[in-house]
């Protein structure tokens, strides 16, 4: 074998390793936000985390590992329509809320919640606040989720899927470290709940209200 296809024989086996290296380092870069974690008031805010695949996933509630840890988030303020069956009364609730759904309907919208909010975590620097609170002494832990990098009004998951039309404003509400009381918050919320409404987004796009 000649010096130069005995380079080449490595060389080729070397590109490919680089260029792996490049792909996983630009997956990470998505996959893994900007950012320390660090305190705000009485909320801990974790920079470092990802989004952590898992059937479970859905519009308002995700496994995120931060560290080594692997921790189940629930949102604040928000309740997406659900992806399943399983709670028949809540998808009554769900129908009602957005007048009268069909239950296919509420199931088909729960289904678009999960893929927009994973979408969102999955290409999006994002930060969880959350004050270690749990939902129903349960493992779920309650959180509000934030991109910073997003202009205002596009910050919070919360606000976004209300904006679509993919959430009821309906859940335990919090103060929010910008020094927003819940009530301050909740009354943003009906707002672009409204704007959402008369657009027709999402939910309301199928509701008769």
């Amino acid at each position: 074998m000649s010096r130069r296809s005995f380079s080449g024989f490595f060389l080729g086996p070397v590109l490919i390793m680089v260029a792996i290296v490049i792909i996983v380092n630009l997956w990470n870069h998505t996959q893994a936000p900007l950012g320390d974690d660090r305190i705000d008031g009485d909320f801990q805010i974790l920079g470092a985390v990802r989004l952590e695949e898992n059937p479970g996933n859905d519009g308002d509630s995700f496994h995120i590992q931060h560290s080594t840890e692997v921790d189940v988030y629930r949102l604040y303020f928000v309740d997406a329509c659900e992806k399943s069956d399983r709670f028949r009364s809540r998808l009554g609730h769900q129908a009602r809320y957005f007048g009268e759904l069909k239950e296919r309907d509420v199931l088909d919208l729960g289904a678009q919640a999960r893929d927009q909010t994973l979408t969102w975590l999955g290409k999006e620097p994002f930060e969880i606040y959350t004050r270690g609170e749990r939902v129903m002494n349960g493992e779920r832990l309650y959180a509000m989720v934030r991109f910073p990098q997003a202009p205002e009004g596009q910050q919070w998951l919360c606000e976004r899927l209300v904006q679509a039309g993919l959430a009821r404003i309906y859940t335990r509400g919090t103060a929010l470290a910008d020094g927003r009381s819940r009530a301050a918050f909740e009354k943003y919320l009906r707002k672009i709940e409204s704007e959402a409404k008369k657009a027709k987004r999402g939910a309301w796009s199928l509701s008769g209200s």
